[in-house]
């Protein structure tokens, strides 16, 4: 089964090169017109500890649940980024592989899906672009045989933000690095999501 992924989440800085005061109309657009002429090179990884969590595992089936996985990608460096809509596609190659157990039932699962994509997202405002790593659309990063929580389903709370600022017409490189850790509780588990991503987007 091969699934997309990505990342993210906590301590993060990124640079923006050539950095720029541009007029606020326009940010979301140039960074797309950016996007759709890049190429991408860099590594991602992304992992999840999970368990079911105490205060809502009876109502949500999870309790004795408990598991990781762990997604290691890297950036199939020269093949184009595609955007669609606010989201920047990139390709990657890797997998994602997952180990569940159920003291419950006495059951333990292994899995192994790979990856062929990961998703930033972005959006414009007031003070640039914002910029929030994610799966590519209709994949998700967690989605093994295992049973476990899907990243879709720990919500944008298990995913940090990259401020990019504005960005000017003629912007050739953007670089986006990563270290973090995020804690959340979502549909009966609680789930550790940490991101190492160092990313390169140059036209």
């Amino acid at each position: 089964m091969t699934r997309h992924l990505f990342l993210v989440s906590g301590a993060i800085a990124c640079l923006l090169v050539p950095a720029a005061a541009a007029a606020r109309s326009g940010d979301g657009a140039r960074f797309a017109a950016f996007a759709k002429r890049a190429r991408a090179q860099g590594t991602l990884e992304v992992k999840q500890s999970f368990r079911g969590d105490p205060d809502t595992c009876s109502s949500e089936g999870t309790c004795g649940v408990a598991g990781t996985v762990t997604a290691a990608l890297r950036v199939r460096a020269g093949r184009a980024l595609s955007v669609r809509g606010e989201r920047v596609v990139v390709p990657v190659t890797g997998t994602a592989s997952a180990v569940v157990r159920d003291t419950t039932t006495g059951r333990r699962c292994e899995a192994h899906a790979g990856v062929t994509g990961a998703a930033l997202r972005f959006r414009a405002d007031a003070r640039g672009v914002m910029l929030r790593p994610g799966g590519a659309p209709g994949d998700d990063p967690f989605d093994t045989a295992c049973r476990g929580p899907l990243l879709a389903e720990l919500g944008t709370a298990a995913i940090a933000p990259v401020r990019l600022g504005h960005v000017k017409a003629n912007v050739k490189l953007v670089r986006v690095r990563v270290h973090s850790r995020r804690i959340v509780k979502a549909h009966g588990y609680v789930a550790a999501v940490t991101t190492d991503a160092n990313l390169v987007l140059r036209r």
